[in-house]
């Protein structure tokens, strides 16, 4: 970790990290075992279904650039699954494509956050901290709200919103204030 952040407490979660590049998945091991977790890894999204197969984890991390099944097919086969067979698992996309669209694309497939390589330890541990607490799902349905919005040509929120919801969605919630008025608009919309 940065000088003067911790590395978030894992102790016991089951993590499953899906990348098909090695050295990556020693890395995000030692970062995670470091931290308490349990770590499975995975070189494909073959071997990651396989590890569904066996025994559900508490969280997945995968990279979208694999070859054969990419991420965004290892999420949408894991989504396809049952709650006990572990279809509701959270889980991160972690990988180097960065532009707004990829974020878009894996909050659309079923992941819960879009992490971006390289990551720092601190990052990473906060991130599959907060997906183990559930505290990712409210961002992510904010977030995939808008992307159906300008999916079916209903108006989507205004740049602030937008820049809000990326931020809670890569769980950076104090780079950006929530607008006053995008809370008054969620709360009517949630109240109906």
């Amino acid at each position: 970790a940065g000088p003067g952040r911790t590395v978030a407490p894992l102790a016991r979660l089951r993590v499953l990290v899906v990348d098909d590049d090695e050295d990556s998945l020693e890395v995000l091991r030692e970062i995670l075992e470091g931290a308490g977790a349990q770590v499975i890894t995975a070189g494909s999204a073959q071997a990651a279904l396989r590890s569904f197969d066996a025994r559900p984890p508490d969280v997945l991390l995968s990279d979208i650039g694999m070859p054969g099944e990419d991420g965004y097919a290892l999420i949408r086969r894991v989504r396809a699954l049952g709650p006990d067979q572990g279809g509701r698992t959270p889980a991160a996309a972690l990988t180097a494509y960065t532009q707004t669209e990829d974020r878009s694309q894996a909050l659309a497939a079923g992941f819960h956050l879009w992490l971006s390589k390289p990551i720092e330890p601190a990052d990473l541990t906060a991130a599959v901290a907060r997906l183990a607490t559930g505290l990712a799902d409210s961002a992510r349905v904010l977030a995939m709200e808008c992307v159906l919005a300008g999916a079916t040509g209903v108006a989507k929120p205004a740049e602030p919103e937008m820049a809000w919801l990326i931020a809670q969605a890569d769980g950076k919630d104090d780079e950006a204030a929530v607008p006053e008025d995008f809370v008054t608009n969620h709360e009517a919309r949630a109240a109906v």
